[in-house]
């Protein structure tokens, strides 16, 4: 983990970042890259799972991703989160404590 600069550089060494075309001013992002270790991006989107059950904060990501994006590209968002949050863990030599998410908020009908 050591060799990983910063959590978006070992994110993208799982493959879990999405592919960019740009040209002159537009930018599209695109699907996954699939460059990198394909186990390991396996594992943290397979890992997606459990997280939400024991997870508040991350279901709340899960949610809000979903709501706009769909579940398909919540789930691989949580999997790069969780990516990203495995590498802090690791490097900072500290246990995981849980933020307490906010609830969703309700839209007048």
């Amino acid at each position: 983990m050591t060799r990983f600069r910063s959590a978006k550089k070992f994110a993208r060494y799982t493959g879990l970042i999405p592919s960019t075309y740009a040209s002159n001013t537009r930018i599209y992002h695109g699907p996954l890259t699939k460059q990198g270790n394909k186990w390991l991006r396996w594992a943290f989107i397979e890992a997606v799972a459990p997280a939400l059950r024991t997870s508040s904060s991350l279901r709340h990501y899960y949610d809000r991703i979903k709501a706009r994006r769909g579940a398909h590209d919540a789930r691989v968002c949580t999997a790069r989160k969780l990516a990203e949050l495995a590498w802090t863990v690791w490097t900072e030599r500290r246990c995981f404590e849980e933020r307490r998410a906010r609830p969703l908020e309700k839209v007048a009908s």
